[in-house]
């Protein structure tokens, strides 16, 4: 983030996070003795201003840790199955230059006494894109039990010693860093063969980049009406001056915002925002919903304008940014 304010022709975006321990332990009555599996999945690296990311790859700060191991290891030495472990279809930081995709593992649990562990990051805040890209897609780790996904802890991401039973299914979901540049000028032919590949639904082509497909083709025409539309949905803003860099009390930066212009987001007091500049990352804050504030306009401090490179009297699109939900879990 800092580097794009300083070599904005050089541009790469935020990565997918800096851990994803994963822990399923238990007893294995079978051998008779204790077992762990602790993984590390990989998603996919962030873009650059002239590449996409690749999937599933360690990045060189990992030596040679294997993020995840062969099945046949697995279950030789484990009561566990290795279902599954696939590109996360969607699970992509879109742009002009995307990142890699995501990756979903599913682990079934087949003892009746174990537990899960997580310590992870980016579960609950995603990675934000550059230069117009939009956040891309959170870590998650949860259990689905007898058909339906449950949250194993009140904050993702930090799950201790939650029970497991016969059956379950840990399920991982590794994050993606984020992409460079406006999807929706990505290059409709990289768009067409990523959907054609089912890397990317029919419906996230059309609505993250803008292009529309008629009976499996891509039809050029709604794609160029398609993208101009999605273009004049974005929010602007005029910026305000202001003399200081507001933070509340968990020194959190914040956004007021009228109520239409909360409105015209579809945030609500507390919910998180980011402003996005042309050229380098965004600054995220979080909304504090209030009347007496104009409509058309945000009030930035000092740093913040620094970062975002702007002045007053400039306009900068605003956005929100969609978080993991924190709190009690559903009884």
């Amino acid at each position: 983030g800092l580097l794009s304010q300083v070599i904005p022709d050089d541009l790469g975006a935020e990565n997918m996070g800096t851990v994803n321990h994963i822990y399923v332990a238990g007893f294995d009555d079978t051998r008779g003795k204790p077992y762990i599996l602790y993984e590390y999945p990989m998603g996919g690296v962030p873009a650059t201003s002239d590449t996409d990311g690749a999937t599933g790859i360690a990045g060189y700060e990992n030596g040679d840790i294997p993020g995840v191991y062969p099945a046949e290891s697995v279950e030789q030495r484990q009561p566990l199955l290795v279902e599954s472990m696939e590109v996360r279809s969607g699970g992509e930081g879109a742009g002009y230059h995307r990142s890699g995709f995501g990756v979903t593992r599913r682990v079934r649990v087949l003892s009746d006494s174990a537990q899960l562990n997580v310590m992870a990051d980016r579960s609950i805040i995603p990675p934000w894109g550059v230069a117009g890209a939009p956040s891309s897609s959170l870590n998650s780790v949860t259990v689905v039990r007898d058909g339906v996904e449950v949250r194993p802890s009140p904050i993702p991401g930090k799950v201790k010693a939650f029970p497991l039973k016969y059956g379950d299914i840990v399920l991982m979901q590794a994050a993606s860093g984020a992409g460079v540049g406006d999807p929706l000028e990505r290059e409709v032919e990289l768009v067409r063969k990523e959907v054609f590949d089912e890397y990317v639904s029919p419906e996230r082509a059309r609505d993250v980049y803008g292009v529309v497909f008629d009976n499996g083709a891509v039809d050029r025409a709604a794609t160029d009406k398609h993208r101009e539309d999605l273009k004049k949905q974005r929010r602007y803003f005029d910026v305000v001056a202001s003399d200081d860099d507001e933070f509340d009390e968990r020194g959190c930066r914040v956004c007021r915002l009228s109520p239409r212009a909360a409105d015209r987001l579809g945030v609500r007091d507390g919910d998180m925002i980011e402003y996005v500049p042309d050229k380098c990352a965004p600054l995220r804050a979080w909304a504090s919903v209030g009347d007496g504030l104009a409509e058309q306009a945000v009030a930035i401090g000092p740093v913040g304008r620094r970062t975002l490179l702007l002045s007053a009297g400039d306009r900068i699109w605003v956005r929100a940014v969609a978080t993991a939900p924190v709190g009690p879990l559903a009884s």
